[in-house]
């Protein structure tokens, strides 16, 4: 039999370390291997693995060790990571400019200011209004999924801090006029206003 290749593929070097080769086939790979240095080290290398491999007394652990192994790493797999802070900047999509009032009326009629702001799938319903000592500012959040929490405003230097309730209402007391930030809290989600006039017309 005539062979013509260089070495002798990994595959079958095996299977002729094993002796599963026509007889035939088994001479011809053990001329080669007699004067290539690269194929014998390579069956020497398999033929000392296959060694090791059949002389292995190890035994399996039992079906129910595995079994609970497995169970205890999806159940750990399966657990929710941690959630973290949702943060939302608002974006102004309507806002009520106060009308220059007519001739006789009083003007504190047209003080009252409302500004919607959206920011995802929420919406924020903001109404200012002149207050003795300032402008009152309150509103109320729409949305999916919203519980009570904390509503602050950050105004100047004054930080001032009201609850969010159940119905994701909020109310201020009188705030003076001037540029803020609203912020509403409620769970890991986070509602915020950057840049907010105090003051009608602000």
């Amino acid at each position: 039999m005539s062979l013509n290749f260089s070495h002798i593929p990994y595959i079958q070097l095996v299977d002729w370390v094993e002796g599963r080769l026509p007889d035939e086939q088994q001479a011809a790979l053990a001329t080669h291997i007699a004067g290539c240095a690269r194929c014998r080290d390579e069956a020497a290398r398999i033929s000392r693995m296959i060694t090791v491999m059949r002389e292995d007394a190890s035994v399996d652990a039992p079906p129910a060790l595995i079994a609970r192994a497995v169970k205890l790493f999806r159940s750990r797999t399966a657990e929710p990571a941690p959630s973290l802070l949702q943060r939302l900047v608002a974006v102004l999509t309507f806002e009520s400019t106060p009308l220059t009032p007519a001739f006789g009326l009083r003007s504190a009629e047209s003080s009252a200011r409302q500004m919607i702001f959206a920011a995802g799938d929420y919406d924020i319903d903001l109404r200012m209004t002149l207050a003795a000592g300032g402008w009152r500012v309150a509103g109320q959040v729409f949305g999916p999924n919203l519980g009570s929490g904390a509503a602050t405003f950050l105004i100047d230097s004054d930080t001032i801090t009201v609850p969010l309730h159940d119905d994701a209402t909020f109310t201020f007391p009188p705030l003076p006029p001037g540029q803020g930030a609203l912020t509403l809290r409620s769970g890991n989600l986070e509602l915020v206003v950057e840049e907010l006039s105090i003051g009608a017309g602000g």
